[in-house]
């Protein structure tokens, strides 16, 4: 039996993955934009993000992007992605999409 108080807590079986889907495809695509920008200077811009994002409202990433518009959109998303892996912001990625839409907040 694979549920309950005898699973091991670091196994992931194939119905996990398969329950949150949508989260393992958002990772991927994430995880993707953090590797793209890992040789870059991104930490200026994440403090610049965090700081639009302090009064703890939820904006979309289209919304950030608006208000970076000289920011290149791939550095943009890169940090924004560096500061979802870091848990800096939270997101609807486990349920929505990755768009410009997917909500984020500090």
């Amino acid at each position: 039996d694979t549920t309950g108080a005898d699973r091991d807590p670091f196994v992931v079986t194939l119905a996990d993955l398969n329950a949150k889907s949508q989260r393992v495809q958002n990772w991927i695509k994430v995880v993707a934009h953090v590797r793209r920008v890992r040789s870059l200077p991104t930490a200026a811009l994440e403090r610049r993000i965090l700081q639009c994002l302090r009064d703890h409202k939820e904006r979309t990433v289209g919304w950030l992007k608006e208000r970076f518009p000289e920011e290149n959109a791939g550095l943009l998303l890169g940090a924004l992605a560096t500061l979802l892996r870091r848990r800096d912001l939270q997101s609807d990625l486990d349920d929505k999409p990755w768009l410009f839409s997917t909500v984020v907040r500090a």
